[in-house]
């Protein structure tokens, strides 16, 4: 009996020193959730010379983890380009975005909710349409499938941009005829476009036979890729390929498993192990922008004789070629059939 009561008894210590944890944790959260913050900064023109216009509308955005904003509020950056947001909420885990609208472009900043209580730096630039002041400095396109069955390449580009200037390139959509945007070309017909990037807003449009970017490029190191399919027929297929912005480096990357498969008019290069698989190289430097060269790709992978029947009978060309020659058959069995058919009467 005295056992059973100590058995029964010694969890309650346990319970209440518990409860009591989980009150202090919840108190700790609410005081925490209740602490207000104060964010200031200054915005900077990065533009040497370049005086700032103020007043300057300043934008802050704070995020909780995974979920839309919860707080949104504005002021107004002096003069000197200072600016403070004050009695801003504190959460856990919230992050925390400054921006500000300059000449054409949004230039943000974010935050941790540890360094808030840094003095915020928050630089512009002022603006060009001059679309000379971004280069390439790396240019990779990759062939990532070919199939030979449906006579279909897949393949992926990768560019690394630099503003080389102090000011953002931002372009004139209202003169087409000046183009002020980063254009890059395609093979034709191709099809599947999905393009990525690192730049802020902007839209991605078709021009010529490839498609050009709208978003402002601010000064720095910038990428984006691009992926696409285009078809081929025979064991080859060749096309122009521009520079518009040129390239300190242009790299094409083909597969070990498709080593057949040659690309000119480059130079062969050592191949690469990228992530466990083997890439061979072809290579060319120092392209001009506004230049380019003619891509080839030999040798690639034909279709087999069955693939090709049954693209044929797939595609509808089969029964295009074959109906009428089948009722030719046809009509001339019947032809056959009535003659022999008076003869025996």
């Amino acid at each position: 009996m005295r056992a059973g009561l100590v058995f029964l008894g010694s969890p309650l210590p346990i319970l209440l020193a518990a409860l009591a944890m989980l009150l202090f944790l919840y108190s700790a959260e609410s005081a925490r959730a209740q602490q207000k913050v104060t964010i200031s900064g200054q915005v900077i023109n990065g533009t040497e010379g370049a005086p700032l216009s103020a007043p300057l509308p300043v934008t802050l955005h704070a995020f909780a983890a995974g979920e839309r904003p919860v707080i949104i509020t504005s002021t107004l950056a002096g003069a000197e380009g200072r600016f403070q947001f004050g009695e801003v909420a504190l959460g856990q885990d919230w992050s925390y975005v400054v921006s500000v609208a300059y000449a054409g472009a949004v230039y943000s900043v974010t935050l941790a909710t540890g360094g808030l209580a840094n003095a915020v730096e928050l630089k512009v630039y002022e603006a060009t349409q001059d679309v000379g002041v971004v280069e390439v400095t790396q240019h990779v396109l990759v062939v990532v499938q070919v199939d030979a069955k449906h006579g279909q390449i897949g393949a992926v580009e990768f560019v690394q941009l630099r503003n080389t200037g102090q000011r953002t390139l931002v372009p004139d959509l209202s003169n087409p005829a000046r183009v002020s945007f980063l254009r890059f070309s395609l093979p034709s017909q191709a099809t599947g476009l999905d393009v990525q990037s690192d730049l802020p807003g902007g839209q991605v449009i078709s021009i010529g036979t490839g498609f050009a970017i709208t978003a402002p490029v601010l000064p720095g190191e910038h990428s984006l890729s691009f992926s696409y399919r285009f078809p081929y027929q025979g064991d080859a297929v060749s096309y122009r390929q521009s520079f518009l912005q040129g390239a300190s480096l242009y790299q094409v990357l083909v597969p070990e498993a498709l080593r057949q498969v040659g690309v000119g008019p480059l130079q062969v290069m050592p191949a690469v192990n990228i992530n466990g698989s083997v890439y061979r190289v072809w290579e060319a430097l120092s392209i001009p922008p506004g230049q380019g060269l003619t891509l080839e790709l030999r040798n690639l992978p034909r279709p087999s004789l069955l693939d090709r029947i049954e693209k044929s009978v797939s595609d509808g060309s089969f029964w295009r070629a074959s109906i009428p020659g089948l009722l030719g058959a046809a009509l001339a069995l019947l032809l056959l059939y009535g003659a022999l058919h008076r003869g025996s009467r």
